[in-house]
């Protein structure tokens, strides 16, 4: 019998949150926008956190302590902890036409696995699971890799980056045509550039990835394109003297066998 994997959940409000924050003597984390409260004179900002304490005290969250002073309740600090103190993070955000862009924090601190995402302006949800390989799972899913093929050799070359900008700026104002000539014109094969101008002139989905390690270097990162013209994987070079991206066909299995890695996961 399969084991059942606990997970937990919370959501805070941004002032809750930045409550939070300050209990921990932390005033920055990804996914969160200090830029409306810098706007706010202190005399502004106070009743807003005033409120969002009783609030949090109100739930549990935060608890009187030694001395009558407030701690941070141990599995709310626990898990705002690891988004804060990452051994590893992956961060994704996604794109397509029509559909509001969004971004996913994933985190490993220990043995906590935490999702921390926004749902609604002003909300942030944080989901605890209790392994890393859920959290690739939940990853995968958000990449909708159901859309490419599963295997496969890849087919690509080196692109300047400006040159790949330039194409997908073409895309938008001229149509495929444009955005082909310009692949043509950086050196890609006429059917490449063919099939590639197609997908960014009509795209699906242009979702990007990226995997960090606990000093804050990159430790890899790619660009998921489905459009028309099938699916591109782009990897921008890890060489600050190479300014280009390596365009290739995208395959289900490649990837996969890359977000394992990010999270830390032997492959299968």
């Amino acid at each position: 019998m399969a084991k059942q994997q606990r997970t937990f959940t919370f959501g805070l409000s941004e002032e809750e949150l930045l409550v939070i924050l300050g209990h921990l003597k932390v005033n920055q984390m990804a996914g969160l926008d200090l830029e409306p409260y810098r706007a706010l004179s202190a005399e502004q900002a106070a009743p807003l956190l005033a409120a969002a304490e009783r609030a949090l005290f109100a739930r549990g969250f935060l608890r009187r302590g030694a001395e009558g002073r407030l701690t941070v309740n141990p599995l709310v600090f626990a898990l705002v902890g690891a988004c804060i103190e990452a051994e590893r993070s992956a961060f994704l955000s996604r794109a397509a036409p029509q559909r509001v862009e969004d971004t996913y924090y994933f985190h490993q601190s220990g043995k906590m696995n935490v999702l921390h995402t926004l749902p609604a302006a002003g909300i942030h949800q944080f989901l605890a699971v209790e392994e890393a390989r859920q959290q690739a799972q939940s990853f995968l899913s958000l990449l909708e890799l159901d859309s490419l093929p599963e295997g496969g050799k890849a087919v690509g070359q080196r692109l300047a980056t400006a040159a790949l900008t330039e194409a997908r700026q073409a895309a938008r104002d001229g149509g495929e045509r444009a955005a082909g000539r310009r692949l043509k014109a950086a050196g890609m094969s006429a059917s490449a550039a063919q099939a590639l101008a197609r997908s960014l002139a009509q795209p699906r989905f242009f979702h990007t990835a990226a995997f960090i390690a606990r000093a804050g270097d990159l430790a890899d990162g790619f660009s998921l394109l489905a459009g028309a013209g099938g699916a591109w994987l782009l990897t921008p070079s890890t060489d600050e003297k190479d300014d280009s991206v390596l365009v290739e066909t995208a395959a289900a299995a490649a990837v996969a066998r890359r977000v394992a890695a990010g999270f830390g996961l032997a492959e299968n």
